[in-house]
This record gives C-alpha cells, sequence and structure tokens, in this order.
C-alpha cells in the first residue's frame, strides 16, 4: 500500500512541476512577445499637449476661465467670487450634457450653446458697463483671430449678422 502511496505523490509532484514549468514558459514568451509587439511610447512633441491636459476636469476648467476674465477684467473679489461660481457651475453643467450618451452631437452643442448663453447674461448683470464693454471686445478680437486662422467662430459668439442688426 505504501508504495502505491509513494508512487501516486511521485506522480502529484511530477504533474505539479510540468505545470509549473508550463506556465512559467508560456508567461515568459508572454512577456517576450509583449516587448517586441508592443510599440513604444514616445514622449508628447511640444505642440501637443498631454492627455491629462486635454481633458480638464469642471472645477480646473473654471478656475482656468475665472483667472482669465480677472486677469483680462480686473474683478473686485465679489465679482470674482460670483463668477467663480458661475463658472463652475456652467461647467459641471457642460461636464454632463459631454458625458450624456442619450444625446446627438447636436444635442449637445446646442445645450451647451444655451448654458453658455446663460452664463454671458448672469455675467452682463454681475460685470460692470466698463466691464461689460471690454468683455465684448474681447470676445470679438478671439472670433476675429480664430477666423484669421479658418477655424469657425467659438459656439455663443454673436455672427456678424447679429453685430449688424445690433448697430440698426
Amino acid at each position: 500500500m505504501e508504495i502505491e502511496i509513494v508512487a501516486t505523490k511521485k506522480q502529484y509532484v511530477m504533474k505539479l512541476t510540468r505545470i509549473v514549468m508550463v506556465l512559467l514558459a508560456s508567461s515568459t514568451l508572454g512577456m517576450a512577445y509583449g516587448q517586441v509587439n508592443t510599440p513604444k511610447k514616445q514622449a508628447p512633441q511640444a505642440a501637443e499637449k498631454p492627455q491629462a491636459e486635454k481633458k480638464a476636469d469642471p472645477k480646473e476648467r473654471a478656475e482656468k476661465l475665472t483667472a482669465r476674465m480677472d486677469k483680462e477684467l480686473q474683478l473686485t473679489e465679489t465679482q470674482r467670487a460670483k463668477v467663480a461660481e458661475l463658472n463652475y457651475g456652467i461647467a459641471l453643467k457642460n461636464e454632463a450634457i459631454r458625458n450624456d450618451a442619450t444625446l446627438t452631437q447636436e444635442q449637445k452643442k446646442e445645450r451647451i450653446k444655451m448654458n453658455n448663453d446663460q452664463r454671458k447674461i448672469q455675467l452682463q448683470n454681475m460685470l460692470t458697463a466698463e466691464q461689460n464693454a471690454k468683455m465684448e471686445a474681447l470676445e470679438k478680437e478671439r472670433m476675429e483671430r480664430r477666423q484669421e486662422k479658418g477655424k469657425k467662430p467659438m459656439k455663443g459668439a454673436p455672427s456678424q449678422e447679429a453685430e449688424e442688426l445690433e448697430g440698426l
């Protein structure tokens, strides 16, 4: 009886050894295959932004926009707090729209444009007449630069027809 048990133990150990060797060989081959066939990651070029910078979260977007507006419009502390809150709220709404898989691209663009138009209306109520005039001038400059580069005007930017109608 003991001989059979010993033989069975030897067989068990041999099978276990074979399994370990097969697993070791397959993992080694898998790693070698992965190194050969995996393209090397290239450092981002100077013109490209890293992926993390392209997809800023709503808070970062709002902070960046608020900082730019503060610099350009010389906001007071009270205005800065209100503008930051407004920008963050709009950024959250826009992010939710971008991530909504039930909407088409056209519906997303339309809703984001509506949010940005709402932001503009609320900003006009927060800013002084001089700040509003400066904001309009800066928006017009940005639109002109985009047209010079051959890009479409930003969403929500007034068209030339709208500007001409306002002048009447």
